[in-house]
């Protein structure tokens, strides 16, 4: 059970863990979509590097990875942003990376 909930925990922590993706603007108006965090959760990958063992004590390090734009005709620019996640054991071995990418848009897509 404690394997089943640290899988959880991991895979959690890495999809909420981008706090970076805010984005504010000054101007009376403007408005940004993404609701209340000011982005939104794109996509998500994970590699397993090895299987989970019991006991493993992982830790977790986050570094920003690539950044682009596309242009949407509805919501504007589109600015996405790249986010690796590396958790390791408790030797510094690489078990698993985690890759999340959220995405800006320029305006809000009205219905």
């Amino acid at each position: 059970m404690k394997r089943i909930i640290l899988i959880i925990t991991l895979c959690m922590a890495s999809i909420h863990g981008n706090t970076e993706a805010k984005e504010t603007d000054s101007k009376a108006g403007d408005k940004k979509s993404g609701g209340s965090a000011g982005g939104l959760h794109a996509e998500q990958h994970y590699t397993y590097h090895r299987h989970l063992k019991p006991g493993d004590v992982l830790s977790a390090v986050n570094t920003p990875g690539d950044s682009w734009e596309k242009e949407s005709k509805r919501a504007g620019v589109l600015k996405f942003n790249e986010s690796i996640t590396e958790y390791r054991d408790q030797n510094g071995e690489l078990v698993i990376t985690a890759r999340s990418v959220g995405v800006v848009t320029e305006k809000v897509i009205e219905k």
